[in-house]
C-alpha cells in the first residue's frame, strides 16, 4: 500500500526492576521473548521451486505458521488470534518465572489479550443459558426475573470470570 513501509509483527517483553540498595530503576529485554516476522512471508511452495524468502519461513514461530495467518500489508490484527497470543504468552511467562521469579505483568488492551476463559452471556444469549451461567457461578436470583434483569446480574458478576491470559500468568 502506498505510504506504508514493510509491516513486521513484533512480540516481545521488557522487564523493569528497581535495585533495592541503590533504588535505581533499570530494565532489559526478556531473553528469548522477541519474535519478529514479516506477515507477508508465505510457506515454501510444494512445486520444488525455491522462493526468495523461503529461508525466512524457518524463523517464524511455529504457532504462527500453524495458524495460517493471511498475509496483509496493512494490518495483522485481524489474523493475530487469542490462541496465538496465549501460546507465545505462556512461553514468555515460563521464561519470566525461571529468570526473574514472580513478577507483575502489564499489557495493552488488544482484543486478543482479553479472551474470557468462558463465554459471558449477552443480550443475544437465550434466557435458559443465562440462568445456567448464573447457577454455575453460585449467583442467587429469583425465578421471576426477566431476561434483562438476569443480564444485569451477569454484568455485576462477570468480573469474577478471568481472562485466559490471567490464568496463564497465575500458573507461574
Amino acid at each position: 500500500m502506498p505510504g506504508h513501509g514493510l509491516l513486521v509483527v513484533i512480540f516481545g517483553a521488557i522487564i523493569v526492576f528497581r535495585n533495592a540498595s541503590s533504588n535505581k530503576i533499570s530494565g532489559e529485554l526478556v531473553p528469548n521473548s522477541i519474535h519478529i516476522w514479516d506477515p507477508t512471508i508465505k510457506p515454501p511452495g510444494n512445486r520444488r521451486r525455491k522462493r526468495n524468502n523461503a529461508e525466512e519461513w524457518d524463523d517464524i514461530p511455529n504457532v504462527v505458521k500453524e495458524a495460517n495467518i493471511v498475509p496483509n500489508q496493512v494490518d495483522y490484527h485481524g489474523n493475530f488470534t487469542a490462541e496465538i497470543f496465549e501460546d507465545l504468552f505462556s512461553t514468555l511467562c515460563e521464561t519470566l518465572y525461571e529468570k526473574y521469579g514472580s513478577v507483575c505483568i502489564h499489557m495493552d488492551g488488544a482484543s486478543y489479550h482479553k479472551r474470557w476463559v468462558e463465554s459471558i452471556p449477552t443480550s443475544s444469549t437465550k434466557k435458559q443459558e443465562i440462568i445456567e451461567w448464573l447457577n454455575s457461578h453460585d449467583i442467587a436470583f429469583s425465578d421471576e426475573l426477566r431476561k434483562s434483569e438476569l443480564l444485569k446480574l451477569v454484568k455485576i458478576n462477570k468480573e469474577k470470570v478471568p481472562f485466559s491470559c490471567v490464568n496463564i500468568a497465575e500458573q507461574y
